[in-house]
């Protein structure tokens, strides 16, 4: 049977149709889980839809709706592409962080997310701060690398050249 309001919230939960079933690949960014499942089981009861779960302490959860929340929104590191080692900022579709991320010194489009070169790590920690944002350890170790390049860069006042003669 198929119902819109369950269709949309499949989506808005991340979970893609392949085939016959509603599939969702799990990263660093889901969270556990145990409760992403009882997110799912309990956002779907909460549309009026049945729910098997065969795991007691997971139904238990999904009923009581004792799980934490995902988090939509991450800097996290890439690791492949034009943008290896850049920051990837990501948010909701429905949050308006665009202008807020655009705004960074080096950003750029990666559809479909903002990408920062690492070296601006002051201003993705108050980006992250302002806005709520969570730090992969990927992201978190390319900001310290850069922050310690950054410490041990030599400072140095250049001597002043000797004038050119013209005869």
């Amino acid at each position: 049977e198929k119902i819109e309001s369950f269709r949309l919230l499949m989506h808005e939960l991340g979970y893609r149709w392949k085939g016959s079933a509603w599939q969702r690949d799990i990263g660093v960014t889901a969270g556990a889980i145990d409760d992403r499942v009882a997110e799912a089981g309990n956002k779907t009861l909460a549309l009026g839809i049945p729910v098997r779960i065969y795991n007691e302490a997971l139904r238990c959860k999904a009923i009581d709706a004792d799980f934490e929340p995902e988090h939509k929104r991450w800097l996290t590191k890439l690791v492949s592409g034009e943008y290896s080692n850049w920051i990837c900022i990501q948010w909701a579709r429905e949050d308006d962080l665009y202008a807020a991320a655009k705004a960074l010194p080096g950003a750029r489009y990666y559809k479909p997310h903002v990408v920062v070169p690492p070296d601006q790590y002051e201003t993705l920690a108050d980006l992250a701060e302002a806005h709520d944002f969570r730090v992969s350890p990927g992201a978190q170790e390319a900001m310290t690398a850069a922050r310690a390049a950054h410490n041990g860069a030599v400072v140095a006042a250049p001597a002043d050249a000797p004038a050119a003669e013209y005869r």
